[in-house]
């Protein structure tokens, strides 16, 4: 059998012509996606003339006007690009409205204008060439747009460009040859380019061919469209033209045959008559007219079964010879098949939601392995944008696991537990998991070691903080020259400093292990004694109050004196969040200097801060405002406690305890476990701030390729497009990915609600609140968790299952919710307690509910589900308990 791969043979040897003949093997640079596509065929056509056990197929002649024609042209009409790179540099900025005349003026500019003497030229001696001097007054033509970025795999711009059919006379081919280069800056047309990140004024071919008046003509797909099965092919077909299929201006018939090509078997499967009401005919002096179809021919299949089958096998054979499915204009006159047009078959091997939504999952390590969100849950609610995710997790994946493994490696099972999850776990495959990371009998020297391993780590976080605190307090990572950059040079200059924040992160990582060590210590020491110590979260929660240092606890303190200062409280709650924020930022008070100095301390802090996809208060101040508004007519709640000395803590300690471990807590455990935290919220709070500085630069790339390059049609696509796929996006534009990242952003909002329980095992991990698989009804009204604080609150319930609910938090209630990061930190004032799902001992929520002694309890399982918004609930602490308060 005669086997073709033509679309991997170009030729470039016509590459310095005006104009060619269709038979001439060409490129697409040269003949634009259209003119490629039908040299193609020709090509296909005559060496396998006679030679298939298929008719053969005819391509009209004619030839193409190449991109080089084009590329004089703009040369010789400078007006014209200048119009044209207006366009495209304002579309960003421009209305609809606005951008509809722009498209308007340059078509018009291009219509006033003439094809370059040497074009025309070119033209009228080629066609001679092909059909004789004599001919030309009798023939019609079709005269077609062939852009370089149609009729590709990536893009299609079916319909996007114009086509002029009928065409007589060598004057009015001239004319419909500047028609075409202007159809590419349509309203419709430069539409679809900047929607998918391309360039307006692409190279542009125009292919001029003999215009063939139809008896029956349509389209093939060589696989269903809608499904892709391989199986079956079908065809759509009308009497007359296939413009009035193409163009949907008619009900045509569609056939469905169902194809063996392997075991030569063609069957017609199903015919579908359609209405054809609707006939296209060439005109008898130039141009097409339309007629009504009379209703007894309308009634039969325009197509007879020996004929479909033929194009199917046509059809089978050019998807062997291309290597991919393919969309065939077909028409048929006096029994001969002609092929018009053959393109790929778009979007068929697009990714569907399921993938979408599962293209960053990683596989178990077996099929029983244990997954966690108790940590990363509160960091990082909800999901994280596909930049943000692969930035993040190409730089610390790996440590990630390595410095948790070493984290547990010599410490008892109860402890290691109670620091990872906030408490216990009574699992058998945790417990297991516990087991093989412990010791299972620790030695005195170990014990010495371990207090000695904590002392030197915190040691080190001070020294190596006091360094960081000099390296970035004045970081930048871009000036203001950043928005004259290219985008390739940006996004470079970005992976250089990569270095820096991988720095900060690492140092974030030494201080936590630091802290999760000193409680460990804490933890043991208690349970020595009695491993089932009901006072166990009671004594921690006054062991890790009155730390030090503890960045977090400063904003919503810093709040309330904001809060407290102003005057005139009943006009600031009267104004508009815009209003307030002007009359704080503007206002040269003591209210207003505090607010200001509150966003240059804090600016960098906010909702899902370690994703630099989210806006954080520096550039979204409106909820700190929200925050004041809502606080300003309650005073100051959140009163810091009176600090209690060393001696004072370990004497309020319920758990009995030897003179030894009294002196061991009082001199170590407890002055380096309290330093611990403070150094790990300062360290926090330099990551986060360096987070922020590739926040700015991200989102400074993203306006240079939305605005200024126009390789995404809106910046914010940019966070939906993962780290590699931006780097190849700077270099060169690319429809699919573009497509992806819109694909990806309607899919983003269901997968940020989803909600999962705290530890999932095995493979089938589905979200709780979108199970496929039905569990069973939550009906308890009492939910248990951890003390983090002792005291007891009664109140109404808010449940928020984001951070966009928290805007209907009154004064006074319970926030019951999945874990809280910095950016809840404004809305602590209101509140009387505290419950989240999940979150440690020293997590954002845990230490300031401690700072400011709001009863709270971590590890409330399913507490989000049980309860609603606007349950009457008590939150006792002591007890570990939630329960909903019965009325009268």
């Amino acid at each position: 059998k005669l086997k073709f791969k033509v679309d991997l043979i170009e030729n470039d040897s016509e590459s310095e012509k005006l104009v060619i003949n269709i038979e001439n093997w060409s490129s697409r640079t040269i003949a634009g996606g259209k003119g490629l596509s039908l040299s193609q065929l020709s090509f296909i056509s005559r060496e396998t003339w006679n030679t298939l056990d298929f008719p053969n197929f005819f391509v009209p002649q004619g030839v193409i006007v190449t991109t080089n024609a084009y590329s004089l042209y703009l040369k010789q009409n400078p007006s014209v690009e200048k119009a044209i790179d207006i366009l495209q540099n304002n579309v960003w900025k421009s209305t609809s409205e606005d951008i509809k005349n722009k498209c308007e003026s340059v078509i018009n500019l291009i219509k006033n204008t003439q094809l370059p003497t040497e074009v025309k030229n070119e033209i009228l001696n080629q066609l001679i060439l092909i059909f004789g001097e004599e001919a030309m007054n009798s023939l019609k033509f079709a005269v077609r747009s062939s852009s370089c970025s149609e009729d590709s795999e990536e893009m299609s711009a079916a319909g996007q460009m114009s086509s002029f059919l009928g065409i007589k006379r060598i004057e009015n081919i001239y004319t419909s040859v500047l028609d075409c280069w202007a159809s590419q800056f349509s309203y419709v047309a430069v539409q679809y380019k900047h929607g998918y990140g391309q360039l307006f004024n692409t190279q542009m071919a125009v292919v001029i061919q003999e215009m063939i008046d139809c008896d029956v003509a349509g389209v093939l797909f060589t696989c269903n469209p809608v499904n892709g099965d391989g199986r079956r092919t079908m065809i759509t077909a009308n009497y007359g033209l296939c413009e009035s299929v193409v163009s949907a201006k008619t009900d045509p018939d569609t056939l469905i045959v169902l194809a063996d090509d392997e075991n030569k078997s063609y069957e017609v499967e199903s015919v579908e008559v359609g209405s054809k009401k609707l006939i296209m005919k060439v005109a008898e002096e130039e141009g097409t007219f339309e007629s009504i179809i009379d209703s007894s021919e309308a009634r039969k299949c325009c197509l007879d079964a020996k004929v479909a089958i033929a194009l199917t096998k046509i059809g089978l054979f050019l998807r062997r010879c291309f290597g991919t499915e393919r969309d065939i204009e077909w028409g048929i006159k006096e029994d001969k098949i002609y092929l018009l047009q053959s393109r790929p078959i778009t979007n068929l091997d697009a990714f569907s939601e399921w993938e979408i939504m599962h293209e960053l999952d990683s596989g178990n390590a077996t099929e029983v392995s244990c997954l966690t969100r108790t940590n990363v849950g509160e960091a990082i609610p909800g999901s994280m944008s596909y930049l943000g995710l692969t930035f993040f997790i190409s730089l610390f994946g790996p440590q990630f696991y390595s410095g948790f493994f070493r984290l547990n490696n010599s410490n008892l099972k109860k402890a290691s537990m109670i620091s990872t999850f906030g408490h216990e776990i009574n699992d058998e495959d945790i417990e297991k998991y516990f087991d093989e990371k412990t010791a299972s009998h620790l030695t005195l020297k170990d014990k010495i070691n371990s207090v000695l391993f904590v002392i030197k780590e915190v040691r080190k976080c001070a020294k190596r903080l006091r360094r960081d605190r000099e390296r970035f307090q004045n970081y930048e990572l871009i000036g203001a020259n950043a928005k004259n950059l290219s985008a390739e040079s940006l996004f470079n200059h970005i992976i250089d400093h990569v270095p820096d924040l991988y720095a900060s992160g690492m140092r974030h990582g030494e201080c936590t292990q630091a802290s999760n060590s000193a409680n460990l210590l804490m933890i043991s020491i208690l349970t020595k004694n009695d491993e089932s110590n009901r006072f166990l979260y009671t004594d921690v929660s006054y062991l890790l109050s009155n730390c030090k240092d503890v960045v977090s606890v400063e904003i919503p303190r810093t709040l309330c004196k904001i809060a407290d200062s102003i005057e005139n409280v009943d006009a600031f709650s009267e104004m508009s969040d815009k209003e307030a924020l002007h009359f704080l930022t503007n206002e040269n008070t003591e209210v207003g200097q505090a607010f200001k100095k509150m966003l240059q301390d804090h600016g960098h802090r906010g909702y899902k801060e370690v994703d630099i996809m989210y806006k954080q208060w520096e550039e979204n101040p409106l909820p700190i405002i929200q925050s004041l508004k809502s606080t300003i007519h309650e005073k100051s709640k959140l009163i810091q406690k009176t600090p209690l000395t060393p001696n004072e803590i370990i004497s309020s300690l319920k758990t009995p305890l030897s003179p030894t471990q009294k002196l061991i807590l009082r001199k170590y455990i407890y002055p380096w476990g309290q330093k611990s935290v403070g150094y790990r919220e300062q360290s926090k709070s330099f990551f986060v701030y360096c987070i922020h500085k590739f926040r700015k630069a991200f989102w400074q790339l993203a306006e240079i390729m939305a605005y200024k390059e126009g390789r995404i049609p809106e910046k914010e696509l940019l966070f939906y497009l993962k780290l590699e796929e931006v780097a190849k996006l700077v270099r060169e534009r690319d429809a699919t990915l573009v497509a992806r990242a819109k694909q990806r952003r309607k899919l983003f909002p269901i997968m940020d609600k989803m909600q999962f329980d705290e530890i999932v095992k095995g493979p089938a991990l589905e979200p709780r609140n979108m199970n496929v698989t039905p569990k069973a009804k939550l009906n308890c009204e009492e939910v248990k968790g951890s003390p983090v604080y002792i005291g007891k609150a009664e109140g109404r319930a808010i449940v928020a299952h984001s951070i966009e609910e928290a805007c209907y938090i009154k004064p006074g209630d319970i926030l019951i919710t999945f874990g809280t990061d910095v950016g809840w930190s404004l809305y602590f004032p209101m509140l009387s307690g505290i419950a989240t799902e999940v979150g440690g001992l020293i997590s954002h929520g845990a230490v300031i509910a401690r700072e400011y002694g709001l009863p709270c309890i971590i590890g409330a399982t399913n507490a989000t589900q049980i309860f609603k918004t606007g349950d009457r609930i008590v939150l006792d602490s002591e007890k570990g308990i939630i329960y909903k308060v019965v009325s009268d």
